[in-house]
């Protein structure tokens, strides 16, 4: 290939490059004609423009003033008047800014988004009732979690020992160990193997976090009540797919999904249904 040739080829391929570019940044043909004329002959008059691209002269100065009113043309300081345009590179700097300034905001407000997007329990707007499906172990135990941390009484639950030890190692004694002032966490739960839980030592941890008392409810319950209710004001109730009468204590983890809502009427019956439950509860019983 000679060199002519060669450069006629690089030449069209930036012209490909440039008008898609340009296409996807908004510019109609007319004003991307205009810009690569401008760019490959430096700057001109509007009836040179207009004989270069093919359009009548009306149309090239309309054209030209919507150009610069974008920035992209500016008019020289000269008799006739000219008109020139940005480099490629300067409007490619351009959007590089401009798509840093949007990752720099995204990067600011992307703790608070994910936060947001975790906890559906903050999108109470006012006194607007809701209700919010929640999926999966890891997210429902962080929403009770966050009913702990922002609960300024007391938060009561009912949930099965698998659940409990999830919420444990994620952080529950943290989460309660951080509140101030009068703060009350009563937990509800259902031991099958009675001497397998004098000796367990996860059991002993939790019914020694401060202002947390561990009880179980006697008669055996399939499927078992799990939910949590934060200053009879919000709940979450919570759902699994497997239980069964043989292994009610049992749960797949994995497919566990929930409901929060500050309902006053749902979460009134739910907090009814606890002090029914904790009246007839006993003391978890360990071994010293």
């Amino acid at each position: 290939m000679t060199k002519s040739l060669l450069a006629k080829s690089k030449s069209m391929e930036w012209a490909k490059k440039t008008v898609k570019f340009l296409e996807e940044e908004g510019f109609t043909q007319p004003q991307i004609d205009i810009f690569i004329f401008l760019t490959r002959n430096g700057p001109q008059k509007a009836s040179d423009i207009a004989a270069g691209t093919g359009m009548y002269r009306m149309q090239t100065y309309r054209h030209l003033e919507d150009l610069e009113k974008l920035g992209i043309v500016f008019l020289t300081f000269e008799s006739p008047k000219r008109f020139s345009v940005i480099s490629i590179e300067e409007l490619l700097n351009r959007k590089v800014a401009q798509l840093n300034a949007r990752i720099n905001s995204i990067e600011k407000g992307k703790s608070e988004m994910v936060e947001e997007l975790r906890n559906p329990s903050h999108h109470t707007l006012g006194k607007i009732e809701q209700f919010v499906i929640v999926q999966g172990n890891e997210m429902i135990v962080n929403l009770v979690l966050d009913l702990i941390k922002r609960a300024k009484k007391e938060v009561c639950s009912s949930n099965t020992l698998e659940l409990y030890s999830v919420a444990y190692f994620k952080g529950l004694h943290e989460a309660v160990k951080s509140k101030k002032g009068k703060y009350s966490g009563k937990c509800l739960t259902q031991i099958i193997n009675q001497e397998a839980a004098k000796t367990n030592p996860f059991l002993k941890d939790i019914s020694r976090i401060r202002n947390t008392e561990l009880r179980q409810i006697g008669n055996i319950i399939a499927p078992f009540p799990c939910f949590a209710v934060k200053d009879g004001e919000e709940a979450v109730l919570i759902t699994t797919a497997q239980q069964t009468m043989d292994q009610p204590e049992k749960q797949d983890l994995n497919r566990i999904s929930g409901l929060w809502t500050n309902n006053t009427t749902i979460v009134g019956l739910i907090q009814k249904l606890f002090e029914d439950l904790w009246k007839e509860s006993t003391e978890v019983k360990m071994n010293s």
